[in-house]
């Protein structure tokens, strides 16, 4: 997740190696600049983004939570306010070798970086999530939910 200004523009750039899901959102809400992190809980519900987990986002400002997947605010005082995409045709999503080839003096955000957790944390591959789901013990969720899912509205087809 980078918060960054492009072209005089707040963006955040997200990626979940869970979903695979990544996509550039404005961040810009009333008038005001959010920045936006992790918020260490990961959510799931079947009716969207073919049942995978997902990061759920927050923003330093209002601690609002913010659910890409469903493309919204699921809580706080944001709660249902929209995450708006960037227009796509202002970015795309590739491999570090595809941006490497194109661009060979483009560089990572630390260098050097081996892209491995610290040791002693948990990493979670989607294969594990699945299997995970389908055991009794966790149901359906690798971590615990804050509350229903009724606030999260009608899934996108």
């Amino acid at each position: 997740m980078v918060n960054d200004v492009v072209g005089g523009r707040p963006v955040l750039a997200a990626y979940c190696y869970l979903a695979e899901l990544g996509a550039v959102y404005e961040r810009t809400y009333r008038s005001r600049t959010f920045t936006f992190g992790c918020s260490g809980y990961t959510y799931f519900d079947p009716r969207y983004w073919e049942g995978k987990d997902a990061f759920v986002l927050w923003d330093r400002e209002t601690e609002s939570l913010w659910w890409p997947v469903a493309g919204n605010a699921v809580s706080g005082p944001m709660h249902g306010e929209p995450l708006r995409l960037l227009d796509s045709g202002l970015w795309s999503q590739t491999t570090w070798g595809e941006l490497k080839s194109a661009h060979p003096e483009a560089m990572v955000l630390a260098p050097g970086q081996t892209m491995e957790p610290p040791a002693g944390w948990t990493r979670y591959a989607p294969e594990q999530l699945k299997e995970a789901k389908a055991s009794a013990v966790l149901a359906d969720s690798i971590a615990p939910h804050w509350g229903d899912n009724s606030s999260f509205g009608n899934p996108k087809p």
